[in-house]
């Protein structure tokens, strides 16, 4: 569901990348000459020593006359940070290196590299979920993924690999779940996006997905005769929270449902999994730093068996950001950055048990999260093999509460042998939901994977058709041409007879 209260026309032209060329070739000398150096050292030497050693040709100022300017300087402990991913070593110090850049003469503007996506901040410190802000798109299952993966330390890294800067100033984007087929983007491709993000990172990789997600060839074609939902093509490559996840993570997606009946995700689920089930998944994945998403259907499916969102945005998708189970509290952020138009619009403002924190955030305990959302979505196990485990542990609970039952019954505590009933009972609905579950879901897939086996193979048939109509005209035109000018000889030859 988009943002429709900050829908703008076009981007801020300050955030359009430009490259400076004399900047950029300066960063490409320094970066070859220190890794020269790096490329002679003992392999066994890391970490500070490695730091040391570009201090020291920094210091020398090696075999140029100046140290880098600044610009050029916050480029290359970028490019270093990239190069020693595996080595620790204090990035502070490379920050604080123990010279002064040159002054720019008043008659010249400072140099300034914009085509930094890091705004200048390192990508560390700029990567967060608070970059980003959805705007006319109906793109927040992708945002609210890319933020929740935002929201972590292997997140942020995954996030760096995906951007790296062309020589002529473009973007070269590679979602990690689609690597062979990666999306160029350029500045006035930004422009034209319009997108509202905060920061520039989320711009280039929001971009990039309205690039892929309509695809090419024979998709493309049909995505453009057919018509747009929220500007989002039909028949895009990745059009569930699901698909933005796979697409982001390249790992398997794992999907908790919450209402008997849901269509949150754009797709028919039966059967709703245990809060126990549920609370056991939300720490396994926040702990190993998996991203997830969670998703609200309409008010209306409260009638047919669904979870009604209530105060939260209808058809949406949020990112998960922290669950206490301690305290059994639940964060998610509105890729909005807000959540105007709700009602829950004023920060700090509490409705039916949600908190507004701020910047889309919302706070809310276990039980009203499973009363209000439809599904959520965790990246790094799969289907099958998450609901398999709530199956197991479905039956566990039920036979402990059962044994449980019984004893108290035969001690005479007709009271504590009723609760117990009642939690043998509640396990073993979960237990029925969760197998139906996997059924629905797995005739869900079969269908889902023969459509897309359909929509490639016709896409190929098509693509296939189209080179070779191509190569027929070609080939006609060749020979026509060919033929033209043979009849054009044969009467000049005639007419010089004549």
């Amino acid at each position: 569901m988009p943002d429709t209260s900050t829908i703008s026309d076009a981007s801020d032209s300050s955030k359009i990348p430009v490259k400076e060329p004399s900047s950029a070739q300066l960063f490409e000398d320094w970066l070859k000459e220190i890794t020269h150096q790096l490329s002679q050292r003992d392999p066994a030497e890391a970490g500070k020593k490695d730091c040391d050693l570009v201090l020291d040709i920094l210091r020398k100022e090696s075999n140029f006359k100046a140290a880098p300017p600044d610009d050029v300087w916050h480029r290359l402990t970028e490019k270093l940070d990239e190069i020693w991913e595996t080595v620790k070593y204090d990035t502070k110090a490379l920050q604080a290196a123990p010279f002064k850049p040159p002054v720019h003469p008043k008659n010249e503007q400072p140099t300034i590299d914009l085509s930094d996506p890091f705004d200048k901040k390192g990508w560390h410190e700029d990567i967060s979920p608070a970059g980003i802000d959805q705007g006319g798109y109906g793109d927040c299952f992708f945002l609210s993924a890319l933020a929740s993966i935002a929201n972590t330390e292997e997140g942020k890294k995954r996030i760096r690999g995906m951007i790296s800067t062309n020589a002529d100033g473009s973007y070269k984007v590679t979602f990690p779940g689609d690597s062979d087929h990666p999306v160029t983007v350029t500045a006035a491709e930004l422009e034209q996006a319009g997108t509202t993000n905060g920061s520039t990172w989320a711009n280039i990789l929001e971009t990039a997905f309205l690039k892929y997600n309509w695809g090419d060839g024979t998709r493309r074609n049909v995505n453009e005769t057919l018509p747009t939902v929220q500007k989002m093509p039909l028949l895009g490559k990745a059009a569930s929270a699901q698909d933005a996840l796979a697409l982001l993570t390249n790992e398997s997606i794992t999907t908790d449902q919450l209402a008997f009946l849901d269509i949150g995700d754009r797709r028919l689920g039966l059967g709703a999994t245990s809060k126990e089930n549920l609370a056991e998944d939300l720490e396994r994945a926040l702990a190993a730093g998996e991203p997830i998403t969670a998703v609200t259907a309409g008010d209306w499916m409260k009638y047919l068996g669904g979870n009604s969102p209530g105060a939260i945005a209808e058809f949406h998708v949020f990112s998960v950001l922290s669950y206490d189970p301690k305290t059994e509290t639940v964060i998610v952020r509105n890729p909005w950055g807000h959540n105007n138009d709700t009602a829950l619009a004023t920060e700090g403002s509490t409705v039916d048990g949600i908190t507004n924190l701020g910047d889309g955030q919302l706070s809310m305990s276990l039980d009203t999260f499973m009363e209000h959302f439809s599904d959520v979505h965790m990246a790094g196990a799969g289907d099958y093999t998450s609901t398999a485990r709530h199956i197991f542990s479905d039956m566990e609970r039920t036979a402990s509460h059962a044994k449980n039952a019984i004893v108290d019954l035969l001690h005479g505590d007709l009271s504590e042998a009723l609760d117990e009933g009642f939690g043998a009972a509640r396990n073993y609905y979960s237990l029925a939901s969760d197998e139906l579950h996997l059924t629905t879901n797995a005739i869900w897939d079969i269908g889902s994977k023969a459509v897309h086996m359909a929509e490639d193979t016709a896409e190929t048939v098509a693509d296939g058709i189209e080179t070779a109509a191509s190569a027929i005209a070609s080939g006609a035109q060749a020979v026509c041409h060919s033929y033209g000018s043979v009849a054009s000889d044969a009467w000049d030859t005639i007419s010089s007879w004549l």
